[in-house]
C-alpha cells in the first residue's frame, strides 16, 4: 500500500490508481469490526488506511464535485470503512451535479437495497431513463428491488434476463446468477434454486455467499446429509 499512496502522492487524480486503492482496501468487517460505530474509532492498521482513502476521496469531491468515477469511488471507500449514509449521500449529491452519469444510479440503487430502503431504491431506478443504463445492469437492479418486494416471480424473470445480457466480462451475471439462487430460495422454489446455486458455485469455486447458500437450501429441502457435507468443505 506504501508503493500506491507514494503514487497518488504525485497523481492524486488518476482513476486507474484510484481504482486500484479502492480495490485494495479491506471493508470493515475484513478489518476484524463488529459493528459500524466500532469502525470509526478502531485504530488498526486496516482502519487507518480506510480514513486515509476517505479524505484522500472527499479532497478530490471538493476538487470535482462533478466527477462520477470520483464519487463512485468516495462512495465505495465510505461502504467499505462502515459509513453507509455517507456512501449513499456522495452519490446523491453526485447525481445532483451530474444527472447523466447513470453508474451513479445503479451503484446508488444497490446501496439502498443493501441499507434497507427498497422504496428509495425503486424511485432511483425508476428516474433512469429507458436504454440510459445496459440491460443487463437494469434488470439486475430492476430484480433485486422486486425481491425485496416479494414479487419472486417477476424478480426471477429480471434476473434471469440480466444473466442473459450479461457480458462474459462483465460482473453483472455472476452476481444476477446468485441473486436468483437466493431469490428462488426465499420464495420456497427449492429444487431450482439448488441447481442455481451448484451453478454459482460451478463458475465461481470461491464463492462462501454460494456454498453457504447452497447448503441453506439443503437443510431447507430436508436434504441434512448433503447440507452436512457443504459445510463441511467449508470449514475444511
Amino acid at each position: 500500500m506504501s508503493d500506491l499512496w507514494m503514487a497518488l502522492e504525485q497523481a492524486p487524480a488518476d482513476e486507474g490508481l484510484n481504482s486500484l486503492l479502492v480495490r485494495s482496501l479491506p471493508s470493515w468487517q475484513d478489518a476484524g469490526v463488529e459493528s459500524q460505530d466500532a469502525a470509526s474509532t478502531v485504530d488498526s492498521p486496516n482502519d487507518l488506511q480506510l480514513k486515509r482513502a476517505i479524505r484522500h476521496f472527499e479532497q478530490l469531491v471538493e476538487k470535482e464535485p462533478s466527477n462520477a468515477s470520483v464519487r463512485l469511488s468516495h462512495g465505495a471507500v465510505c461502504w467499505k470503512a462502515g459509513q453507509k449514509k455517507e456512501a449513499i449521500a456522495t452519490l446523491e449529491a453526485g447525481i445532483q451535479k451530474n444527472a447523466h452519469a447513470f453508474q451513479q444510479h445503479q451503484a446508488l440503487i444497490d446501496y439502498l437495497i443493501s441499507a434497507g430502503d427498497t422504496a428509495k431504491a425503486r424511485r432511483v431506478l425508476d428516474s433512469i431513463p429507458s436504454g440510459a443504463l445496459p440491460r443487463d445492469e437494469y434488470s439486475y437492479s430492476l430484480g433485486r428491488i422486486l425481491m425485496e418486494e416479494e414479487k419472486w416471480a417477476d424478480a426471477v424473470k429480471a434476473l434471469e434476463q440480466a444473466i442473459a445480457f450479461s457480458r462474459s466480462d462483465s460482473e453483472i451475471g455472476p452476481r444476477a446468477q446468485l441473486s436468483l439462487a437466493i431469490c428462488r430460495t426465499r420464495s420456497g422454489d427449492l429444487g431450482p434454486a439448488l441447481e442455481t446455486f451448484r451453478a454459482v458455485v460451478e463458475t465461481q469455486p470461491q464463492s462462501l455467499a454460494g456454498k453457504l447458500g447452497m447448503a441453506s437450501a439443503f437443510v431447507k429441502s430436508g436434504q441434512l446429509d448433503m447440507a452436512i457435507a457443504t459445510y463441511q468443505e467449508l470449514i475444511d
